[in-house]
């Protein structure tokens, strides 16, 4: 969850809530994660 984070530029709270599902997680949060994961955000969600 923190190299994620750190990749994304999102705060790793967030990564672990949008995770576990306490969060939806904001649409940029999702397109910063998607990019750093390489996928799209559809494949995200």
């Amino acid at each position: 969850q923190a190299e994620l984070a750190s990749r994304a530029e999102v705060h790793r709270v967030t990564v672990a809530e949008i995770e576990t599902g306490r969060k939806n997680g904001s649409l940029d949060a999702l397109k910063r994660l998607a990019a750093a994961l390489c996928i799209t955000v559809d494949d995200l969600i």
